[in-house]
């Protein structure tokens, strides 16, 4: 349903106002180390597909516990639970973005 696979055989259709999010367990399938999470959220969801300033990304961000320190910290020095915490920033904000389309 997330479209990363296809079937083997039939077809799949969503309802139009299904929204799916996607958690990775684990997030080293999807965060970049090099990037703090301010800027893998703003890399991530760029202005078409959000209207998030970088102001909203920060509130965003601390909503779900992030200092503002943290914000601009590289994901790879960032300890397991702050990184599963990014993971978790990312799927609400996939969220989102699926919710504006």
């Amino acid at each position: 349903m997330s479209g990363e696979l296809s079937p083997s055989e039939g077809t799949i259709k969503k309802h139009q106002h299904c929204v799916l999010g996607l958690y990775h367990q684990h997030s080293a399938d999807v965060l970049q180390p090099d990037l703090s999470p301010l800027g893998f959220m703003r890399k991530k969801f760029p202005p078409p597909l959000t209207r998030k300033t970088e102001e909203g990304w920060r509130s965003f961000l601390a909503d779900f516990g992030f200092t503002t320190a943290q914000m601009t910290t590289p994901i790879g020095l960032l300890s397991d639970g702050q990184r599963r915490g990014v993971t978790t920033t990312h799927a609400r904000g996939a969220l989102e973005a699926a919710a504006m389309r």
